[in-house]
This record gives C-alpha cells, structure tokens and sequence, in this order.
C-alpha cells in the first residue's frame, strides 16, 4: 500500500514538473515582450536616454530570450519523450 501511493505521489510530480516547465518557458517569453513593450512608456525623454533605454529594454529581452530557449533546448527532448509530441509551449 504504501509503495502504490509512493508511485502515485511520484506520477503526479512528473506532471506537474511536465506543467512547470511548459509554464518557465511561457514566462520567459512574456518576459521579454514586457521588457521590449516598456520602450515607449516614457515620452518626451532626450534622444539619447531614449536610445539608452532602449537598448537596456533589448538587452534585458535577450537574457529573457536566451533563457527561454536555453530551457527549451535542455526540456524538449525530455518532453517529447514523455508525451511522444513536441510541445507548443
């Protein structure tokens, strides 16, 4: 008995861990599109902290990027062995 509920608690760990990692991923796409949508937030600005904003808004969408890809690159093969499809993230 004890053993059955122990793979049962364990089953439902790896969907939730399937969950999870879909969800991170998801995160740090949104992320980066925050990071980008905040260029224009702050009008009437010189041109040239302008342009400093916005590149630190791009910098910070590219480690948001990097990490989602890095993620997906390390949890796609685990993931499609798991549910024998690629997931849509």
């Amino acid at each position: 008995a004890c053993s059955r509920a122990r793979a049962e608690r364990w089953g439902e760990e790896i969907i939730l861990l399937d969950k999870e990692m879909c969800r991170v991923v998801g995160y740090f796409e949104w992320k980066a599109g925050w990071w980008r949508a905040q260029v224009g937030r702050r009008p009437g600005l010189p041109t040239a902290v302008t342009r400093g904003l916005r590149a630190y808004a791009e910098y910070q969408a590219s480690i948001f990027e990097g990490l989602r890809d890095r993620c997906a690159c390390a949890w796609v093969p685990y993931l499609c062995r798991r549910a024998r499809a690629t997931p849509d993230w």
